[in-house]
Order: structure tokens, then C-alpha cells, then sequence
């Protein structure tokens, strides 16, 4: 789920990553451009651990050095 974030005096967060693109799109439209864009969907997959934690579900090789 993506929201526009604000601090609690009602501004915008200045970190807010849809409110940047906003603006964005506002400025190349004064520009005179179009912009076009998409989502990129990415996920992790998990497990709980015995202790609680997450944990990843596949074990990642480590890859050796080139020497």
C-alpha cells in the first residue's frame, strides 16, 4: 500500500517518496514533458525463526573472490 506521508503538524514528510514524485510530474509538466511510469514490484520471502526473527527462506552462497 503506498500513502503520502505527513508529520503530525499536518506538513508534508519531507522524505515522502510520493510526494517528491509529485512534484516532479508537476515540474516536467510546466516543462512541457509527459511522463509515463510504472510500479516495480519487489517482495522478500520469509521465515520465523525458532527464536522469533525473521530469517531468509534460502540460504545465499557466498561467492569467492577473483583472484
Amino acid at each position: 500500500m503506498a500513502l503520502d506521508q505527513y508529520e503530525q503538524d499536518g506538513e508534508v514528510f519531507p522524505c515522502c517518496q510520493r510526494s517528491f514524485l509529485k512534484r516532479m510530474v508537476q515540474t516536467a509538466r510546466e516543462r512541457g514533458y509527459s511522463l509515463q511510469m510504472a510500479y516495480e514490484f519487489e517482495w522478500y520471502t520469509a521465515r520465523v525463526g525458532a527464536d522469533g526473527a525473521l530469517a531468509p527462506c534460502i540460504k545465499v552462497r557466498s561467492i569467492p573472490p577473483v583472484s
